[in-house]
């Protein structure tokens, strides 16, 4: 297609730095951009798709394989969201229907990531071009990623965009590390919120392997064994090499504080930013963030140890747009006010309250990191109805009694516990390293307990998760 035949643009899109083009072209509304073409799968598709990766974004915001046997990657189009109405073009739509800020694969020729889209005056950018924090266009260039690197997995999750959830697991072996499976790590990104739980050794090569960034806001550490908190030193001292000025807090068992501020300080090492280590007992709240808490559990090791549960607040109920209407409520800004909760006045002066048109609250979603823990009782209450059951899962069956012995879990009652707190997903972790050659017998005895999706991750997989009513 030439560029003639979009006359709409000033320019053609790109997703990632990738000129692509679109058949028929897309529609300028303002300075947003909609899809308008038909991918290979029969479905809109957002503009900006590389189908060279082998993936398009369905126009209602879930991922749709247009060609190629590979893994969905991010960054991949702009210009819809899921409930088709445009967003600007500078956001870019997710192979999971999120919105990202800026592709993470765009960056200038110094490597510094480039916001791309349009400039300040709401031109479009090309393939070649996008925007520093300052508004000035400089060029730009497309960063392969490292070929050691596995691609990122992404599971449609049927939100709005911007409304994710991502955790990517950074360590997920053993005390004894292998060459596949580092130490414990687990990044969890809620909506450009990013906690780490646990920082085993090399957690920080993981974040720089895998693209998670360094840019964490709070750490929560389960227990003081070596394989979870020995990455601490290494990643305070590169934060302070990348300038960090922000405060880190660190969340802790109580009484361990001491000794984590020891860590910190290893080697005399006086960090160029605020640290915070601040206890929390078993229950009590370790986080209050605008939406949702983290809150700490008691679990069983061979030391004081606790988990951790990411928990969202209830969201809105749905709004019913048709009934709106009948009631003579003008499309607009009233819908987004009802849905808010907020009584408005209809074309005819009559005033409509929101429980006419919208339902029931919707439960948010909910993460669950046990660490390292025999199977217990208060595990099954805390992940009950679990969205994302992440359980340690050391040992195959066979192993019961070492497990027992080293105040582990095996695969079949890390099951046991998912099943019984009718969790959704279950990941299981810490996979010892004698499992290096072959750790499906882990994953084969947690599914005889539990019937649900069960996930043996590698480190690098990623997981979106989805709200529990994404289906519907």
């Amino acid at each position: 297609m030439n560029r003639s035949d979009a006359p709409s643009l000033d320019r053609r899109i790109d997703s990632g730095g990738v000129e692509v083009v679109t058949d028929p072209p897309p529609e300028r509304v303002g300075n947003h951009v909609a899809g308008d073409r038909r991918g290979g799968a029969g479905v809109d598709i957002a503009v900006g798709c590389d189908a060279s990766v082998g993936a398009v974004v369905a126009r209602r915001g879930l991922a749709s394989r247009s060609r190629g046997n590979g893994p969905v990657e991010d960054a991949l189009g702009v210009g819809v969201e899921l409930d088709r109405d445009p967003v600007a073009a500078a956001v870019v739509v997710d192979a999971g229907g999120g919105s990202l800020g800026a592709p993470p694969l765009l960056h200038d020729e110094s490597g510094d990531i480039l916001v791309h889209g349009h400039d300040r005056s709401g031109s479009l950018m090309s393939a070649s071009t996008a925007v520093d924090v300052a508004g000035r266009s400089r060029p730009c260039r497309r960063r392969d990623r490292p070929p050691s690197a596995p691609r990122k997995e992404f599971t449609p999750a049927g939100r709005r965009a911007g409304m994710s959830l991502r955790v990517t697991f950074l360590g997920t072996g053993g005390a004894v590390p292998t060459t596949e499976r580092a130490p414990s790590a687990l990044f969890v990104n809620r909506e450009g919120d990013r906690l780490l739980f646990d920082c085993g050794e090399g957690t920080q090569r993981g974040m720089m392997r895998f693209g998670t960034g360094f840019g964490i806001d709070h750490l929560f550490v389960s227990h003081l064994h070596g394989d979870h908190v020995l990455g601490i030193p290494g990643l305070v001292q590169t934060l302070g090499f990348n300038d960090r000025t922000e405060p880190l807090t660190i969340h802790c068992p109580p009484k361990t504080d001491g000794d984590l501020r020891d860590l910190v300080h290893a080697v005399g090492h006086d960090p160029a930013f605020p640290v915070r280590i601040e206890p929390v007992a078993p229950d009590e709240v370790a986080l209050d963030a605008d939406g949702y808490a983290v809150r700490a559990f008691e679990t069983e090791h061979r030391t004081k140890s606790q988990g951790y549960v990411l928990q969202e607040d209830d969201r809105p109920g749905r709004f019913d747009r048709p009934k709106a209407e009948e009631l003579g409520v003008p499309v607009g800004p009233k819908f987004g006010r009802l849905h808010a909760g907020e009584s408005v006045e209809a074309e005819d002066g009559t005033v409509v309250e929101p429980d006419q048109v919208v339902g029931p609250p919707r439960p948010g979603r909910k993460l669950v990191y046990t660490a390292d823990t025999r199977p217990r009782e208060r595990s099954v209450e805390v992940a009950r109805d679990a969205d994302l059951l992440v359980h340690d899962a050391t040992f195959a069956d066979d192993m019961a009694d070492r497990a027992r012995d080293t105040a582990h879990s095996t695969g079949r009652e890390a099951g046991s516990i998912a099943a019984r707190a009718n969790a959704a997903r279950l990941a299981l972790v810490h996979i010892s390293s004698r499992y290096a050659a072959d750790a499906s017998p882990i994953r084969r005895d947690a599914r005889d307990e539990f019937d649900g999706e069960c996930i043996l991750p590698d480190d690098g997989t990623l997981i979106e998760v989805p709200f529990p009513d994404a289906g519907e």
